[in-house]
């Protein structure tokens, strides 16, 4: 078969951005400068599974800082449709909680007016844990019965329960499997992992944002 002629395909072309990058003049999320902007921080678990008994704002809050936890957003599953329930989505997660299920997990977001406030504030949270059983393998998860990660969420105030701790199912299919195993002379069976695999972005995920009065946003800038 002939090669076609692609305008696109294999061809070279100048990124557009490519000359104020060389030169040291693009503009990044955090050249980004808006009036009265404040410095932000998120507070992430430490523990692979707990629940927040009690979170206590009072010391932070006197250096200036703004606080906020699970209690003072709404409790809105931000990953799901509404109407059903969903696939290949988390079925329970939510902005913020009192219950974290991973090392990393938010539980609070504090803001201040610099970053030596913000760094005391983020210090003096007092946050009171209670530890539960951590499951460090997907069999081992699957087979609890008892303090589960994922155990229950709600859609419009209907509760669901999640089925053997598992909150996320994604499904690929690709070829007829069966087909592939009547043919094939030898199977190979085995456990495989691997890490999570990046591309290898110039700047954290980011995007800088003004608030509008008419209660709106408009984006100024964001990276990858």
């Amino acid at each position: 078969m002939a090669r076609k002629n692609y305008y696109f395909l294999g061809k070279d072309f100048p990124r557009k951005d490519g000359a104020a990058r060389a030169m040291g003049k693009e503009v990044y999320p955090s050249d980004i400068f808006l009036p009265g902007m404040w410095y932000g921080k998120v507070l992430r678990s430490p523990y692979p599974h707990a629940v927040i008994r009690n979170i206590d704002f009072t010391k932070a809050e006197k250096s200036g800082a703004v606080c906020l936890s699970y209690k003072d957003v709404r409790k809105k599953y931000f990953n799901q449709r509404q109407v059903s329930i969903p696939e290949s989505t988390y079925l329970d997660w939510q902005i913020l909680s009192d219950k974290v299920r991973q090392v990393g997990d938010a539980y609070a977001v504090i803001a201040a007016e610099t970053k030596e406030i913000l760094a005391e504030a983020a210090g003096a949270v007092e946050v009171e844990w209670e530890i539960l059983p951590s499951y460090l393998t997907p069999e081992d998860a699957m087979k609890a019965k008892d303090n589960l990660i994922h155990d229950k969420f709600y859609i419009k105030d209907k509760e669901f329960r999640v089925k053997n701790n598992i909150a996320c199912t994604r499904e690929i299919v690709e070829g007829d499997v069966e087909t592939g195993f009547k043919e094939a002379d030898v199977i190979v069976e085995n456990e495989f992992v691997t890490p999570r695999v990046y591309h290898c972005q110039l700047e954290p995920r980011s995007c800088v944002c003004r608030p509008e009065p008419d209660g709106g946003i408009t984006r100024m800038q964001a990276g990858t």
